[in-house]
């Protein structure tokens, strides 16, 4: 196994561990994640990612980190929703929908958003079959570059996200009836899913 270290510090995190490692996600065959606690920094855990090569497994170590909530607690409370609870607009202007995020307690009072900057505000949207509620052809993977648009509110208090539409060609669906929902990328949570219209373009 060839292993890389990333950037660490020797002085401050120490040696790689040796031992303390245990597998914490295991995305395919090829693809394994482990983490094993620091003896240096309390609460700081170092990770290593393994991928499965031609020439065998090559590891990279990360420094030592600290220790984040869980991504359901980290998304407790946030809240997405559409612009309102059924949409009617022509194909075009699909893409340009927006969703809004907020933090809500559990009596509808509204919290500070105080959003960890290492979620990022990705959103991901999916246009839904009306019937089966089954996804229409997507793309599978979604690349995204940096932690995402800006969480600033506007002058009512609200954050409005943009969405990166997982439905090929959403911008030419036919006119008919839908369903559409979205969902953060990095937290477990996600709009209600709500009828979308789409109108025929006007007559030119």
């Amino acid at each position: 196994m060839v292993a890389d270290r990333g950037g660490q510090d020797e002085e401050e995190d120490g040696p790689v561990p040796r031992t303390g490692w245990r597998v914490v996600d295991r995305g395919n065959p090829r693809q394994v994640v482990l983490l094993a606690p620091s003896s240096r920094r309390p609460h700081h855990w170092w990770r290593a990612g393994l991928d499965r090569t031609e020439d065998g497994w090559r590891a990279h170590v990360s420094w030592a980190e600290p220790e984040r909530p869980a991504r359901s607690e980290r998304g407790a409370g946030l809240r997405l929703d559409w612009p309102s609870s059924s949409l009617e607009l022509p194909a075009a202007a699909v893409p340009d929908l927006q969703v809004r995020i907020g933090r809500y307690a559990d009596d509808g009072t509204r919290l500070p958003l105080d959003w960890d900057p290492e979620d990022g505000t990705h959103v991901v949207g999916h246009v839904l079959d009306p019937t089966t509620e089954e996804p229409l052809p997507f793309q599978a993977r979604q690349a995204f570059a940096g932690l995402g648009p800006a969480a600033a509110p506007d002058a009512a208090g609200d954050v409005w996200l943009p969405l990166r539409w997982t439905t090929y060609d959403v911008e030419r669906l036919p006119p008919g009836d839908y369903r559409v929902r979205a969902q953060l990328s990095a937290l477990p949570v996600h709009t209600p899913t709500v009828p979308l219209r789409v109108t025929p373009r006007p007559a030119t």
